[in-house]
């Protein structure tokens, strides 16, 4: 009830100060429910594409009041990344400061340089489309990294608490596992938190917004029902409240999954995966002589990476029709799936001692998961292209598809030409990014402040930049290197 209760009072209470709030104008609602990180940067390219080289001075305080936004959004996703990602999307931000000090010196000068001013504001627009890309990179691997086995570090926590053999129990016995659940729902929420700010799809922003909601209300009621089952192990009213709550979180977090899996781009997904999986597989190879639980354990990680992708192809793919018909799709999500479950089976058969045996076994349906993965990824890119010629035809809207080859092109800028201090000049947007990941509040949003309309030069909708494909944002209605033979 101390859960139930208050929850209910704020549902009612939300209630209550919609029907008094006034009723938002069109560009105020739309201010609220389309992905701002999206926005922004479409924004900002956009003036830079447009700019007269005399109207540098003019829009300088707007650029820079954009770079601020999109640095604090991106260091707000590097302070949960896996460490390779949260390094490239750092390296990235001083390249984008770095350009932009390019541009601002230039505009000081007394005398005006077209060529060096259009220069330098390519330059610009260049290191903030390979931010935007290590930004959804980073993304991908980190909705990977939570969701191919999103229950499991909660089911951990909760199976330590249910450890009877331990006669002295002490609430810090728990605090390792508590540190990773933490981790773990904060990526949950970074993730939602960004997926909002790349989409435009107002149901769908509602939906992970109410997934969010409910997690943020459970994050402060689980860890202390878990320490309290722990401590007090023979109460049964701790057991029932416990399992109430896991699997309340539970069903909010397979709902989450679903929303992430209808914005997330299934070509760029497979690809993360089948690289993912591609270094399992061959690491596999290698360990004939390593003992049979960590053949094992490595086996099932390709499993439930692999099932992952066929989870979410299921439900981007299916968002895509009739183009997922007719490249016959759904027939090798199939076979994978099937491909999937042999090697969990396969997995799990006892070695009986013979581990040359139970690993040429594990080879082989490996070795048939990842040529199932590598086999849709030409199809995936080719659906993608075919999806975005018909939204191009239908929206007129111009889009450029860039293979997947190009996703990592390096800018004109190297590494020996950035200047700035190291992590000196990033602390200002590490400070913010810290920030908002730490007030990531869904339930207790505070008012919002009037908003200052940043671009003033040129008209919102007076034109469109040629994007490239958004690895993080397909806004679908709700409804609606060379790979070696691993053998």
């Amino acid at each position: 009830m101390s859960y139930l209760i208050p929850r209910i009072q704020w549902c009612f209470s939300e209630l209550y100060n919609l029907t008094e709030a006034p009723i938002p104008k069109e560009d105020e609602e739309k201010e609220m429910c389309d992905g701002q990180f999206v926005h922004r940067m479409d924004l900002i390219l956009e003036m830079l594409a447009c700019v007269k080289v005399e109207e540098f001075n003019d829009i300088l305080p707007q650029i820079k009041g954009f770079i601020d936004e999109l640095l604090c959004h991106a260091m707000a996703i590097a302070q949960v990344s896996i460490e390779n990602d949260s390094e490239n999307i750092k390296l990235n931000c001083h390249k984008v400061l770095h350009a932009y000090e390019n541009i601002k010196k230039e505009s000081a000068s007394d005398t005006i340089d077209s060529g060096v001013r259009q220069l330098y504001s390519y330059s610009l627009a260049e290191a903030l489309e390979t931010l935007e890309r290590h930004v959804n990179t980073a993304l991908l691997n980190l909705v990977l990294e939570v969701f191919y086995d999103s229950h499991a570090p909660l089911k951990k926590l909760i199976q330590a608490s249910c450890n009877i053999s331990v006669t002295e129990r002490y609430a810090k016995d728990l605090d390792e596992l508590i540190s990773k659940f933490d981790l773990h729902m904060d990526r949950i929420m970074q993730i939602g938190m960004f997926a909002m700010a790349c989409s435009g799809d107002r149901k769908r922003i509602l939906g992970i917004r109410s997934c969010l909601a409910s997690l943020e209300s459970l994050e402060p009621e689980l860890v202390p029902a878990v320490t309290a089952y722990y401590i007090k192990n023979d109460q049964s009213l701790h057991r029932k409240y416990l399992k109430m709550l896991s699997d309340h979180w539970q069903s909010e977090v397979l709902e989450l999954e679903k929303l992430i899996d209808g914005i997330v781009d299934p070509a760029a997904f497979c690809q993360v995966i089948q690289e993912e999986v591609y270094q399992m597989a061959a690491l596999l190879k290698v360990s004939l002589r390593r003992d049979y639980m960590f053949i094992k354990t490595l086996s099932q990680g390709i499993y439930k990476k692999s099932s992952k992708l066929v989870k979410h192809l299921r439900i981007s793919t299916r968002e895509m029709e009739p183009c997922t018909s007719e490249l016959k799709i759904p027939p090798i999500i199939e076979d994978l799936y099937y491909a999937c479950e042999e090697c969990y089976a396969a997995s799990n058969v006892p070695s009986d001692g013979d581990d040359f045996v139970y690993h040429a076994r594990l080879m082989k349906r490996c070795k048939l998961v990842v040529s199932l993965i590598k086999k849709l990824q030409p199809i995936l890119n080719e659906l993608m292209n075919r999806n975005n010629s018909l939204e191009e035809a239908k929206d007129c809207k111009a889009v450029t598809i860039n293979s997947e080859q190009d996703m990592f092109q390096n800018t004109d800028m190297k590494l020996n030409e950035i200047h700035l201090n190291d992590e000196a000049d990033l602390l200002p947007y590490i400070e913010k990014g810290r920030k908002l990941h730490q007030d990531r509040s869904i339930l207790y949003q505070t008012p919002r402040s009037e908003k200052k309309h940043l671009l003033k030069v040129f008209p919102e909708h007076s034109f469109k930049r040629k994007a490239q494909r958004r690895l993080f944002s397909r806004d679908d209605s709700v409804n609606e290197g060379d790979d070696k033979d691993i053998l």
